[in-house]
């Protein structure tokens, strides 16, 4: 954020979105349309998602350690009720891998902003956002092979 603000980019993209105008956001992009995130401090986001940023517990919901940063493949999973046709998933099937590389995961305050997640040590990982035209990967599409090119040109397309 501090990135955005010395180079003037905070009121751009905020009016970007506000004119309903399509906005990706991937990984470290992702969670900065949040409200908060709790990354090295409290820390305002764009807040042009509610919710927060927060580091991903350490241990599973086993009480194994975890290794963090999570780096690796993962399949992702449909949030109930949700529809991914209209979507950059469209055409995906549920459980298809993608490549992350994070720390900190969002949490939505609505439960309907979240896409799709992922499962890491027992817990669900949300991983695709949408806000609108706002749509926030936390995995790296760009590295998620066949995958990652569909959603890429299905954010392109719509």
């Amino acid at each position: 954020m501090a990135g955005l603000r010395d180079r003037g980019l905070i009121d751009v993209i905020r009016a970007h979105a506000a004119d309903k105008k399509p906005l990706m956001g991937i990984c470290l992009g992702m969670q900065m349309f949040f409200s908060v995130s709790e990354e090295f401090g409290e820390h305002e986001g764009l807040d042009l998602v509610p919710g927060r940023v927060r580091s991903l517990p350490k241990f599973s919901a086993d009480g194994e350690a975890q290794k963090i940063p999570r780096i690796g493949w993962a399949g992702l999973c449909k949030t109930p009720d949700m529809d991914w046709t209209q979507t950059p998933l469209s055409g995906l099937s549920d459980g298809e891998a993608v490549y992350l590389v994070h720390s900190f995961a969002a949490e939505p305050t609505f439960a309907f902003h979240q896409l799709a997640f992922t499962w890491f040590g027992g817990r669900s990982v949300c991983t695709v956002v949408r806000c609108g035209s706002i749509i926030g990967c936390q995995f790296h599409p760009e590295k998620s092979g066949p995958v990652g090119l569909k959603i890429l040109q299905n954010f392109l397309v719509q």
